[in-house]
């Protein structure tokens, strides 16, 4: 069984050399093998909740527009991936 730690994934916000590609990429890969994105992790959040839970902090006012623009558009990469 694979296990993926949301705090080392970092889905949304940050995209170092590529990473965000290879997320959305891996997402991918996942639900189309069958993985669950109904499962609860040990605090009982979904991969929705905490996508949610990881825009919030990438969109707050500290940070540039431009960068809270990027990081929806990934948010809404992300979700349309998982709702496959």
């Amino acid at each position: 069984m694979m296990q993926i730690d949301a705090d080392h994934f970092g889905a949304v916000g940050q995209d170092m050399s590529g990473k965000y590609a290879e997320q959305v990429e891996l997402c991918s890969m996942l639900v189309s093998s069958g993985a669950g994105t109904d499962l609860r992790d040990s605090n009982g959040f979904t991969v929705f909740d905490i996508l949610e839970q990881e825009l919030r902090r990438w969109s707050a006012p500290t940070h540039p527009p431009a960068f809270v623009h990027s990081a929806r558009i990934q948010y809404e990469e992300l979700l349309k991936e998982l709702n496959r």
